[in-house]
């Protein structure tokens, strides 16, 4: 057999389970209340956090506002379940992020809004490379 196919089988069987976000994960999350958000709650819990990369899984309340803001990294944001919008401040065009849309990217230093007005809206955001602080202690 392939030495190359076997090791990657090797590899893989090595690997941790996955995580589900639609039957949860092997561990307890520790939500916080993103204190800068107004309106519903903005609740975050940190997923994986290396110096590369920090994963998270929000949920947004409808009538929820992050009000402009900007990172230092890219931010890369997959809502999987309800709705948000995402405002650029330079030209205020609003970008509609959903299930069907796909993965939505924010640049570095950019500032943008986010805004939710629809029920059940929940997402994975992962900032490249880790912000610093983040998610842990937003």
């Amino acid at each position: 057999m392939n030495t190359n196919i076997d090791k990657l089988q090797e590899l893989t069987e090595s690997l941790p389970p996955f995580i589900s976000l639609t039957t949860g994960v092997p561990r307890p999350l520790n939500f916080k209340h993103l204190k800068t958000a107004t309106g519903g709650p903005l609740l975050i819990a940190g997923l994986y956090k290396t110096a590369d990369v920090a994963v998270s899984i929000s949920y947004m309340a409808p009538d929820t506002v992050l009000g402009t803001h900007y990172h230092d990294e890219t931010e890369i944001l997959v809502v999987y379940s309800g709705e948000m919008i995402i405002t650029y401040a330079l030209d205020d065009i609003k970008h509609t992020i959903n299930s069907e849309s796909g993965p939505f990217t924010i640049l570095p230093n950019v500032g943008h809004k986010a805004e939710c007005h629809v029920p059940n809206t929940w997402m994975v955001a992962m900032t490249i490379p880790a912000a610093e602080g983040y998610p842990d202690d937003r």
